[in-house]
């Protein structure tokens, strides 16, 4: 049995900047004295992605409007 499911806004565009090292880690090739290099290009794409999907994640929360 297959679930077929859609991702809202899946055929739109995003821009992301990454240095070419960040690119170059991302695409296989490892940095022994930076090994935290892929990581972080990864949540930089995670970022954008969240950014354009959700576009008040990039709001701050404010805790005391949170009522909790």
């Amino acid at each position: 049995m297959t679930t077929r499911f859609e991702i809202p806004k899946g055929e739109e565009t995003v821009k992301v900047e990454l240095t070419i090292k960040q690119a170059l880690a991302l695409s296989g090739f490892r940095f022994n004295a930076d090994p935290r290099l892929e990581a972080e290009a990864r949540k930089q794409i995670m970022r954008t992605v969240d950014k354009a999907l959700i576009p008040d994640a990039a709001k701050q929360v404010r805790y005391e409007n949170l009522k909790m």
